[in-house]
């Protein structure tokens, strides 16, 4: 059951968020999640503080296509090594 973001309270907000950063004319801009600015009524203006950490994120593939490449893998690891050189 999905939270509404009108009645989560400020506690119940993940302690982490990642966002995306974008360009928006010259200035670089991290948007702020619906629920967050809900649950802690933020308002146009008003001024949040908050930490910078870069982030590398890694895509992970789907179980059955991890395992279709571990038996591909495998099978074929040579010629996979032969053609990374």
């Amino acid at each position: 059951m999905a939270t509404d973001p009108r009645t989560t309270p400020a506690r119940a907000l993940p302690r982490r968020w990642t966002q995306r950063v974008r360009k928006v004319g010259n200035s670089l801009v991290v948007t702020i999640p619906r629920e967050a600015v809900a649950a802690l009524n933020l308002a146009p203006g008003q001024y949040v503080g908050f930490d910078l950490e870069p982030l590398e994120l890694r895509p992970r593939l789907r179980p059955e296509v991890q395992a279709a490449l571990d038996a591909s893998w495998e099978e074929h690891a040579d010629i996979y090594r032969e053609l990374g050189r």
